[in-house]
């Protein structure tokens, strides 16, 4: 468990400031390569899904920055190498059949989870222990929406929808 007063930079676990870089990478990865493929995709149903990606990536990605500048935790709160890799990856792959673009998804976001689900561990108890937990079930709801829309389940994007709808916990 981490111990955190707001607005106070203090050491923190190298796991953890390693975690922490993960979800600035992927907050950073995830909300170009979303908006970009948004705006190159084919079909218009495929260009919705992810400009409502987009949008959880870059809410996300505003309240890891928020975090990180209340925490005083010093981790780097841009990542410009991912956002460059998610600009450049993005228009090629809307090429690929969708079940596959899914399916490249499903595989990045599970390689993230996991690190999520530690971060949220190592904040249980801690007036940020709301936060990671929403970015737990960012994760989470990306890959609902992915396993919905490959089995052909209506409302596919209702998780994301949801999370959206959701208030970010607050910083306390």
């Amino acid at each position: 468990m981490v111990t955190v007063e707001a607005r106070n930079s203090y050491p923190v676990d190298g796991s953890v400031r390693r975690g922490l870089a993960k979800l600035v990478e992927s907050e950073e990865l995830g909300e170009s390569f979303a908006l970009t493929a948004a705006s190159h995709a084919r079909e218009e149903r495929q260009a919705s899904a992810w400009a409502s990606i987009h949008a959880l990536e870059a809410q996300t990605n505003e309240e890891t920055r928020k975090f990180l500048q209340h925490s005083g935790i010093e981790v780097n709160s841009s990542n410009r190498v991912a956002a460059k890799v998610g600009r450049i990856a993005a228009p090629p792959s809307v090429y690929w059949p969708w079940n596959v673009q899914l399916r490249s998804l499903r595989l990045a976001t599970r390689r993230y989870l996991p690190v999520f689900q530690r971060l949220s561990e190592d904040f249980r108890g801690t007036p940020y222990q709301d936060f990671f937990e929403y970015v737990v079930d960012h994760e989470v709801a990306i890959i609902q929406f992915i396993e919905r829309e490959l089995d052909g389940k209506p409302s596919p994007l209702d998780a994301i929808a949801r999370l959206l709808d959701r208030s970010v916990p607050e910083l306390r």
